[in-house]
């Protein structure tokens, strides 16, 4: 028997597939529905619309008119999209996904925006990959929610409160990252099994790595932290506070303004080995 079809069956065929763009739009919300390539930079937002879809800046700048702009690029509710090469700055929110899966974000910038550079709420299995939030108002990058995702050579750099902030979010894998210069470098709260690995912290104002509860909600569990350095902090190296049965091994701490490493707070069962640590307390 021979499939037959119509006009209107062709048109909804021709609807599915993604096709390939070129935008040179100079201001205004840009909606990312195809597979889109800026050719200039863009003053405004940009709203990815659709699922699958690849939107490449080529190195261009989105720009946003302040405090109060809300998201740079928006990829709320999308999965299986890949965002590389784009500058942006001047939003609330350089890069903002909420419910967000599956996605990747390569070589990107966020840097002076007025809240966070990459803002990720209830977001899951997305990576990022050599991408830098400098310079952001609050966090570099803030993790609220979900599970499963991978920042991997990344780089954060002078954000007031914390260059990775990672709250309520389990089973991350955090791995050769640079946080330099932030108000703390690594902070995971109230989340658990997650891998911090290879990782490089110095220069913050308070901390390299810590590990405590976010307000009221459960103690941290099942972390590993190894590998990591944690140099000339202002305050600590290495804190576990109100931690248990995490796994602190093979890190180096040095030149911390206080101690090296810290265990503190209701704890039990944390395991630390192997590390090399100038001055600790607790432990």
């Amino acid at each position: 028997m021979k499939l037959k079809l119509g006009v209107a069956a062709l048109m909804c065929l021709a609807a599915a597939v993604v096709l390939s763009s070129t935008a040179s739009a100079s201001s205004g919300t840009l909606v990312v529905t195809a597979n889109m390539t800026l050719t200039e930079d863009h003053a405004g937002s940009i709203v990815v619309a659709r699922n699958g879809v690849t939107l490449d800046c080529a190195g261009h700048t989105i720009s946003g008119a302040g405090a109060g702009s809300g998201p740079g690029v928006d990829l709320s509710g999308r999965s299986n999209v890949t965002v590389r090469g784009c500058r942006v700055t001047n939003f609330d929110f350089g890069f903002y996904l909420v419910g967000t899966k599956s996605s990747t974000f390569r070589s990107n910038v966020a840097e002076g925006n007025h809240v966070t550079g990459f803002d990720i709420n209830d977001s899951s299995h997305n990576t990022f990959v050599d991408n830098d939030a400098d310079g952001n108002a609050v966090h570099g990058v803030a993790v609220v929610g979900g599970r499963g995702n991978v920042f991997s050579a990344n780089s954060v750099v002078g954000n007031p409160a914390a260059g990775f902030s990672i709250i309520l979010s389990n089973d991350n894998t955090l791995k050769e990252n640079v946080a330099t210069a932030n108000g703390g470098g690594f902070v995971l709260q109230s989340s658990s099994g997650n891998d911090v690995k290879g990782n490089a912290s110095s220069g913050n104002d308070r901390y390299g790595f810590v590990v405590n509860p976010y307000t009221d909600h459960a103690q941290p569990e099942n972390n590993t932290l190894s590998g990591n350095v944690a140099e000339a902090n202002g305050w600590y190296g290495f804190v576990l506070w109100d931690a248990s049965f995490n796994r602190v091994a093979d890190n180096v701490g040095r030149a911390n303004g206080i101690f090296d490493a810290v265990q503190d707070g209701v704890v039990s069962g944390n395991v630390w080995v192997n590390n090399a640590f100038g001055t600790t307390f607790g432990i």
